[in-house]
């Protein structure tokens, strides 16, 4: 019986540590996946406070409505997966060949088919909609259409905008990376890239452009920049980076619950909001993923 059970307890070992030594999985990034996931359900479902005006439950329903910041803390761990990827196959013979057809094999077959299906349904039920909205999210434009068409009949479609704002950003971006002369040129373009975001967004309200700021790539570019800023600054000087994390999220996160107060919660349809919210979630979305990595945090 002692045998069996050292068998069973080794083979165990084995299991986990070869699970550990898993590249394309990194473990510690597990939980902030099912926060992002929970924060996102949170959003979409139980208007908790609609025909009440007790302070505390609205004071729940303002903070339930921030849930939209998971989405922002999806883009960054994108960011960060994606381009660590991208840069470690930087000298591959096949890189774009190999990295595109994974996508392509990754997302197509499930996406493509719920747009059939949405297509037959359409045609069957002859609910009248505009097909130009079925060629945008046909196209991986759907963000374009979906401040404007969020749902077919009983079916929301409006949640494809995100995979449309990361594939448009992954179709530039490894031939960016590519080519980029170094590793710091990519991060000050990245860099570059964060900081054009939130000045669109600030001349969109000195001129008084109305325009749906959250849905579009040029403007909801800070969590997936980020991410992908951090994925190759944390090849070297891995420690000098978790201080900056650690001030990272000291900063960002009392500025976040700062920015809440003052806006009586962080309405994503609201410009100013997008313009300090934006920034700062990124900087926590990415400071959190750099903390996980430590062994020695409790994220790990």
């Amino acid at each position: 019986m002692s045998r069996i059970t050292s068998i069973f307890f080794k083979e165990n070992r084995k299991n986990s540590v070869s699970k550990s030594e898993n590249p394309g999985h990194i473990g510690s990034l597990d939980g902030i996946r099912g926060v992002a996931i929970l924060m996102v359900f949170a959003e979409h479902y139980g208007d908790i406070a609609e025909h009440t005006h007790s302070a505390p439950l609205l004071f729940i329903q303002h903070l339930k409505s921030t849930g939209w910041l998971g989405v922002d803390l999806f883009f960054a761990l994108s960011g960060y997966l994606i381009t660590g990827i991208l840069w470690k196959t930087r000298s591959d013979k096949n890189r774009a060949r190999n990295f595109y057809a994974k996508r392509v094999l990754r997302l197509f077959p499930v996406y493509y088919g719920v747009w059939f299906f949405l297509l037959c349904y359409s045609a069957i039920t002859s609910i009248d909609w505009n097909p130009r909205v079925f060629l945008e999210y046909l196209l991986y434009a759907g963000n374009f259409a979906a401040p404007y068409h969020i749902n077919i009949g009983p079916f929301q479609i409006v949640h494809f905008w995100s995979l449309a704002v990361e594939e448009q950003f992954y179709l530039i971006w490894p031939l960016l990376l590519w080519n980029m002369p170094s590793k710091k040129s990519a991060m000050r373009l990245l860099a570059a890239l964060f900081s054009a975001s939130v000045l669109i967004k600030i001349a969109y309200l000195l001129l008084h452009v109305n325009n749906h700021a959250y849905h579009y790539l040029p403007t909801h570019m800070e969590a997936i920049a980020s991410g992908s800023f951090i994925a190759l600054a944390n090849v070297e000087r891995a420690e000098v980076w978790q201080r900056y994390a650690k001030l990272g999220l000291v900063i960002s996160l009392p500025a976040l619950m700062i920015a809440f107060a003052i806006f009586h919660g962080l309405n994503m349809t609201k410009l100013p909001v997008l313009i300090v919210a934006f920034p700062l979630v990124a900087i926590a979305a990415s400071s959190l993923i750099l903390r996980s990595q430590n062994p020695d945090s409790f994220l790990s």
